[in-house]
């Protein structure tokens, strides 16, 4: 599917750029850094080829990791690019996969948001909630708690959703 999705595009004349762990540039004073995938990785789990995205803005940092496994987070990790974050987008839409203790010990997030639709079996799971919950990571649901929307001055992180928790 994402070959073809590729090969569509070229096809239209829609040009295709790779990013990769290293890259990085600026956009309205936000600093976009490019953390995952690297040079080595296939598409072989295209999962765990999802970009993964540091963005600062003043004081304040989002990391936005895509549908990255802990085979990622945990390669993220010990290679030292992953700090601490105040707000993450949980991994691989809170699949027992994802999430690992290790990894959220060192993004030490001061908020989560996952993506995920009502009815998905498994998704986010037990286990990983298990980890946010017994790390006191407060979490918000786009299936419980609607759209969310996260914004910074730079300085304070705000948030609204659309729907109150359940």
């Amino acid at each position: 599917m994402f070959l073809d999705i590729i090969n569509i595009l070229r096809i239209k004349g829609v040009p295709v750029e790779r990013w990769e762990a290293g890259d990085h540039f600026t956009f309205n004073s936000m600093h976009i850094e490019v953390l995952s995938p690297d040079r080595e990785t296939t598409i072989e789990n295209p999962n765990n080829a999802s970009l993964v995205l540091r963005i600062a803005y003043g004081k304040r940092s989002f990391l936005l990791t895509g549908d990255i496994g802990s085979e990622v987070e945990h390669k993220l990790v010990f290679s030292g690019i992953v700090t601490k974050t105040d707000v993450l987008k949980v991994p691989h839409h809170g699949s027992k996969y994802s999430s690992s203790e290790h990894f959220l010990y060192t993004v030490r997030p001061d908020m989560a948001v996952i993506s995920v639709g009502n009815g998905i079996k498994g998704l986010p799971s037990n286990e990983a909630l298990g980890r946010y919950k017994r790390l006191s990571i407060p979490v918000l649901r786009t299936d419980i708690n609607g759209f969310i929307r996260i914004c910074t001055d730079g300085e304070k992180v705000r948030c609204n959703t659309t729907l109150n928790s359940r």
